[in-house]
């Protein structure tokens, strides 16, 4: 409103100031926007590159573990489990298994969390830094070379 009444009160060659102050004030607005967006993800974690990545490299029934199944489910629609469910037993009965580790798993599944970072290995990596916060989102693969496909 301000740039307006500044742009209606000036005439003649002021007006390119009022323009100027017009043009600064969506630019800065609009460069907040793309940052947020595009290189912050909104300040939250970036759940759909991991799954895009994931999805991109899955065969039909590998299974994907994840702390939040309502959003793997989102994306992926089937073969999601949570971190609850897991046994390593379970595990060692599939070919290759999959798992994302967002910014809870350490706190609640310390022990699963362990077991993937012992016997699998992170194949991405989709941290969101925004300011001095980090939003945690790695991918990890479990490839069973002496198990048997289910």
């Amino acid at each position: 409103m301000a740039a307006r009444e500044l742009f209606a009160r000036l005439h003649g060659s002021l007006r390119i100031f009022a323009v100027g102050v017009l043009a600064l004030l969506l630019l800065t607005s609009m460069s907040e926007d793309i940052l947020y967006y595009q290189y912050q993800n909104g300040n939250r974690e970036n759940w759909r590159s991991a799954f895009e990545f994931i999805q991109e490299q899955r065969q039909a029934g590998e299974p994907v573990v994840v702390d939040r199944t309502e959003i793997g489910r989102y994306y992926l629609q089937d073969g999601v489990i949570s971190y609850r469910q897991i046994e390593p037993q379970e595990i060692l009965q599939h070919k290759r298994v999959w798992f994302v580790e967002d910014m809870n798993v350490a706190e609640l599944f310390p022990e699963q969390l362990a077991w993937v970072k012992e016997n699998a290995h992170q194949v991405a990596d989709f941290d969101v830094q925004a300011n001095a916060r980090l939003f945690k989102m790695r991918v990890y693969l479990f490839e069973n070379t002496a198990g048997s496909s289910p």
